[in-house]
């Protein structure tokens, strides 16, 4: 057996180095402006920083300088399209004219590595990008697109694998001055990330290329031969894998907090017998196992969002939702451990000990504390991969998770009622058919009154 573990285990490491890395240049899915670009090696990226092979330029998105979407944004291949070089919005390709909607064009074809085809993430201080189906269209994998769009506009990551990125860049409007755009590319599973930076200035004076007298079919953008677009749907196939693995850690999450707990606390607070009941540790036994399983799923689950964070090369614990989930995992952890070390039950008919007491609010407290953070990491979490895959619908995973949690408390709070008023009903039978009976000795009372106190007791003990 123990041989047998050994090999498995050999075979799963294997499996789990042959696994290929996936890369992207964006490792921050929520943040924007500066902080969305790395500032080191991530993943399996090693980083190379600011690097002139990474180049840009600004030309007008119509021969007009109509704000309109362009035919040729929407022909086959747009991609491949070359704007034209009097299309430039001056001279240099560095100044806009506010409120205008124009071309950026970040070409990487002087970085060595993969030829300068790869991703690129493009953030700007001022203005925003547009999404259009040219490019933009970042695929989920669930035969559909998401935006790739965040940041209100300001930050853009497009699937598109090419060395001549065409985006679609909306000027900000009159008096804001230099603008600074920021990219960062990567190409293949393991190229360093190459950076650069792009400061544009206004120009409220720029004419479009019609003012220049040019006819627009003349100039319009023609197929480009020296733009390449590679296949961009390893980076999708990826960017679902992903998902996916995020949509188990949750599941198995929600698993273990919110349907194994409550089953060991159901077990704990109505499973145990009553005093007129035979003696039974079977609620013990179903607690402890079902507490045991919850705490093993939120492990698992944990790791194998943390592996997933990793093989990306995301930062750890950088929002409110890897916190609280870290914080979880340890106060979940802690609730099995002080189980084993809980003080011993007296014997019957004895108090209970102040340690013994203490650990009985201690231990009630922290599991309160688990479905408190739980309940902000579920809503958390759903925000988080609404994020990444915009085919998950957050507001209403977020009500129908609301309504699960008010319906369990409510079942709970019955249930709760319900044994109570069992348990008086009992003792109001007990009353009217022996205490309250005329013509019952005093050895029927005795009877009844043993019947309701705690086993060990005597009616006279109480």
């Amino acid at each position: 057996r123990a041989s047998a573990a050994r090999a498995a285990l050999v075979v799963a490491c294997a499996a789990l180095r042959a696994t290929p890395a996936r890369g992207y240049p964006y490792y921050r899915p929520r943040a924007c402006g500066d902080a969305a670009h790395p500032t080191g090696a991530a993943g399996d990226h090693p980083y190379a920083g600011d690097d002139a092979g990474v180049s840009f330029s600004l030309f007008w998105s119509a021969h007009d300088g109509s704000n309109e979407t362009q035919a040729w944004e929407l022909w086959d291949n747009s991609t491949r399209r070359l704007m034209p070089s009097s299309w430039a919005t001056s001279a240099t390709g560095d100044e806009y004219k506010p409120e205008a909607r124009l071309t950026l064009v970040v070409d990487t074809s002087a970085i060595a590595a993969g030829g300068g085809v790869g991703m690129v993430l493009l953030t700007t201080s001022e203005g925003r990008f547009e999404d259009v189906s040219m490019h933009e269209d970042h695929v989920s994998g669930n035969e559909g697109s998401s935006s790739a769009l965040r940041c209100g506009g300001k930050r853009v990551n497009p699937s598109l694998r090419t060395n001549k990125h065409k985006l679609i860049w909306w000027a900000p409007a009159r008096g804001t001055g230099d603008v600074v755009i920021r990219a960062t590319t990567a190409s293949a599973a393991s190229n360093a990330l190459y950076q650069g930076t792009f400061t544009v200035r206004e120009n409220d004076g720029l004419q479009p290329p019609s003012a220049n007298g040019t006819n627009a079919s003349d100039v319009a953008p023609a197929h480009d031969d020296t733009t390449e677009v590679g296949d961009s749907s390893v980076g999708s196939e990826d960017e679902a894998f992903q998902v996916r693995a995020f949509v188990v850690h949750g599941g198995m999450m929600f698993t273990g907090i919110w349907m194994l707990m409550p089953g060991a606390v159901g077990w704990s607070r109505f499973g145990r017998p009553g005093p007129n009941d035979k003696p039974s540790a079977a609620w013990l036994s179903w607690h402890k196992w079902l507490m045991l399983a919850a705490v093993a799923l939120v492990v698992i689950a944990a790791g194998i969002s943390y592996a997933e964070i990793s093989e990306i090369g995301a930062t750890h614990y950088d929002c409110a939702h890897g916190k609280v989930g870290l914080a979880i995992v340890v106060v979940a952890c802690l609730q099995p451990v002080g189980g084993f070390l809980r003080p011993p039950n007296p014997p019957e008919g004895e108090l209970k000990s102040q340690a013994r007491r203490t650990w009985e609010r201690v231990h009630r407290a922290v599991g309160v504390l688990i479905f408190i953070l739980s309940f902000f990491a579920v809503l958390s979490g759903i925000d988080e991969l609404s994020e990444r895959d915009e085919s998950v619908a957050a507001r209403f995973h977020s009500v129908l998770f609301v309504l699960y949690v008010f319906v369990l408390f409510a079942f709970f709070a019955y249930a709760s009622r319900h044994r109570a008023a069992a348990s008086v009903s009992r003792a109001a039978f007990v009353e009217l058919s022996s205490f309250d009976n005329p013509f019952a000795d005093d050895a029927d009372v005795d009877d009844d009154r043993a019947s309701l106190a705690p086993r060990g007791f005597a009616p006279s003990d109480a």
